[in-house]
């Protein structure tokens, strides 16, 4: 286990270059076009804490079973990007800034309906967010050990809401890049993809060649464990012990 302190003084210097950056970016960058690997990288928000918990549950769970997680995402870029440049468009020519303002938009501004579509995105995305506060803390909890408790959720949710207000708030305008916003989740994109890269290898180069005889001999053993748990869900399904 790591000490409470040292993981504390991590993660407040990785805050602190993220605030550097976003500030630098503000001030660097303000009114400019993004770099296209700026943008590219900060799609990587979509892969979240609570994505990763999630998706490594899925793989180990039920193996490919959690490629539809990416998939829907994955062809839309590939494939439909007329449809997402449609909406690019209509979001600048009408200065629209939310979900609530294009869907009533496609509805002769419906004031009501804006309200309707606000209030079910915000039921919907706190439970989601309380998973995201949730799985940082579990996080935490794993590097510190299980009998630390403490309010990581809540310095979280604090030190989030701060960095939307600094950089995120300052102008509602579709017109607007928020650089500072774009640097940071891209830089932060980089950091997760980097990070899961050397310990996807390492683990992957660990679990292959030390616990077994190779990448063949794993995946059979691997595919004789799922069969095996899927028996033995099937059958406390079906009443049988």
């Amino acid at each position: 286990m790591i000490d409470v302190w040292t993981v504390s003084a991590l993660v407040l210097c990785y805050l602190l270059v993220l605030f550097a950056l976003a500030f630098w970016a503000d001030k660097r960058y303000k009114g400019q076009q993004q770099h296209p690997f700026i943008f590219n990288l900060a799609l990587g928000v979509h892969c979240t804490s609570w994505a990763f918990f999630c998706t490594t549950t899925h793989a180990t769970q039920y193996g490919w079973a959690f490629v539809p997680i990416y998939l829907g995402v994955i062809l839309v870029f590939l494939f439909a990007h007329p449809v997402l440049q449609k909406i690019s468009l209509l979001c600048h020519q009408y200065q629209l800034s939310s979900l609530a303002d294009f869907i009533s938009l496609r509805f002769e501004k419906s004031y009501l309906l804006a309200a309707l579509v606000t209030l079910l995105c915000l039921v919907g995305v706190i439970p989601y967010i309380a998973l995201q506060l949730d799985s940082v803390s579990q996080s935490v909890a794993l590097l510190v050990g299980v009998s630390w408790s403490g309010n990581v959720g809540a310095y979280v949710a604090i030190l989030m809401a701060l960095f939307a207000i600094l950089f995120g708030t300052q102008s509602l305008s579709a017109s607007d890049k928020h650089p500072g916003i774009m640097l940071t989740i891209a830089f932060a994109s980089l950091v997760k993809l980097v990070a899961l890269i050397i310990v996807g290898v390492g683990v992957g180069v660990y679990v292959s060649y030390v616990m077994f005889d190779g990448c063949w001999i794993y995946l059979v053993k691997r595919n004789c464990i799922l069969k095996a748990n899927r028996s033995y869900i099937l059958t406390r399904q079906c009443g049988y012990t």
